[in-house]
């Protein structure tokens, strides 16, 4: 018998399936497999090579059972007439394998619509996979995802937390093969490195945002699916969405143990992730373009920004005359102590003007509310999409990228060692691994 507790996660389930899944739930449940399964993971496959048998291959049965695969063939009509032969070589040999659901978004009459793409594949996958979930086809109750050029380790189902109903989704430690090619090895290694900067920026900032936004490494609870409305339909970024909306909802727990061993692969199949960036990143490293990172006074600013934000959802005096008022004062306050005297208060206070915060939060945040829930509307309000925006805002106006080596001597938030003097890249990719790694014990989000 259900508790009530189960009841409403099925009711939400439910609700979801019937009003925003991608397909008619007959056409959901035409893919629903007679035998029972401990976990589910669903895979978007775009004109990929053999490294999709690679991953399939190296997914692991769980402590609940066997795992069942979803692999979603996709493309559009627009697509590459390469990426149209490697998907249906696919469509042709999927079916063989067993322990799989092959969903067909490739093949003529049944492709992605125009500007569609990896976003609305993961949601067709994952929307599938809730509805096997809710049918108690599959045991777990979390949608896994990773992509065709990853592999897993073998205890990649043992990490994720069993009773623990306050976290929303899981991000799994990750590492980048590099090529064989040192050009492409070389952007590899900057552009994880670029990763890691930001993640550790935002810790050192104790945003609740602090966390790597990568499709190949996630896992979600079936309820906080459910509630957010599934995966975005986006050509790009739908892990980074997708994971701002679970933030919201519940923990973000960044998982310890084995990294899923990604391949860097230059790509142009988004309009921007990793594929895009080792294309620019090369090409720069080909033009003797220095790797530029995010300056680091720019953390300087949101950290103390955050700061104040907490301060003042939490202060007594929140509720009276003029809030944004009070907001403004602290903003000047805060650049004028001696802790932040690097700081601009003119620019801090433009650049939050620009951003029409001070207007955002007064409609955003009810009076009558009590503290703790304040903060939890102010960083609803004031997410990772706005944390990103902040960032780029400030870049423009006088914090430009700073040339890799410059950025890192200069950061707070990490020692780059004797790598940094010693321009050892591999040395510091590995280096800033471990330093995100310590932090896996924390978890992120509102709820956390």
């Amino acid at each position: 018998m259900e508790s009530p507790l189960q009841n409403q996660m099925h009711k939400s389930i439910r609700k979801y399936l019937e009003r925003h899944a991608e397909g008619t739930l007959e056409e959901i449940h035409k893919s629903s497999p007679q035998k029972l399964y401990g976990h589910v993971i669903v895979i978007p496959a775009y004109g990929e090579d053999d490294s999709l048998f690679s991953t399939l291959d190296s997914i692991p049965p769980g402590p609940r059972g066997e795992t069942l695969k979803i692999v979603v063939v996709n493309g559009r009509a627009d697509s590459p007439s390469s990426v149209h032969e490697r998907n249906l070589r696919h469509l042709s040999e999927l079916p063989r394998l067993k322990d799989l659901i092959l969903l067909d978004r490739a093949s003529p009459g049944n492709t992605l619509p125009p500007g569609q793409g990896v976003g609305l594949a993961r949601k067709v996958g994952g929307d599938v996979a809730l509805a096997l979930i809710l049918s108690g086809r599959v045991q777990s109750p979390w949608i896994h995802c990773t992509d065709a050029d990853t592999t897993l380790p073998h205890d990649y189902f043992e990490r994720l937390p069993t009773e623990d109903k306050s976290v929303s989704a899981c991000v799994y430690p990750f590492h980048h093969l590099c090529e064989a090619d040192r050009e492409t090895a070389q952007a590899m290694r900057f552009y994880e490195i670029s990763l890691r900067y930001y993640v550790l920026g935002l810790k050192y900032c104790a945003s609740p945002y602090a966390y790597p936004s990568l499709g190949s490494c996630l896992a979600i609870h079936a309820e906080a699916y459910a509630r957010i409305g599934g995966f975005p339909r986006r050509r790009a970024g739908e892990d980074f969405y997708l994971l701002n909306k679970a933030a919201k909802t519940g923990r973000i727990l960044l998982l310890p143990g084995t990294p899923l061993l990604i391949r860097g692969r230059l790509s142009d199949r988004v309009p921007f992730g990793t594929g895009k960036a080792l294309h620019r990143i090369s090409e720069e490293i080909r033009s003797g373009l220095p790797f530029r990172l995010y300056h680091p006074r720019i953390f300087s600013y949101l950290g103390a920004w955050l700061e104040i934000l907490t301060d003042w959802a939490l202060s007594d005096r929140y509720g009276e005359a003029s809030e944004t008022g009070a907001l403004r004062a602290m903003v000047r306050k805060s650049s004028r102590e001696t802790l932040n005297s690097d700081l601009d208060g003119n620019l801090f206070e433009e650049i939050l003007e620009e951003m029409e915060v001070f207007s955002g939060l007064e409609r955003t945040i009810p009076p009558a509310l009590k503290p703790k829930a304040r903060l939890r509307h102010a960083h609803t309000w004031w997410d990772a999409f706005r944390t990103l925006k902040f960032i780029h805002t400030l870049r423009k106006a006088r914090y430009a990228s700073l040339p890799l080596p410059e950025a890192l001597s200069q950061a707070e938030f990490l020692d780059a060692g004797p790598y940094l003097s010693q321009n050892d890249w591999e040395g510091l990719r590995l280096h800033l691994a471990q330093a995100e790694a310590l932090t896996h014990s924390i978890s992120r989000g509102l709820h956390a």
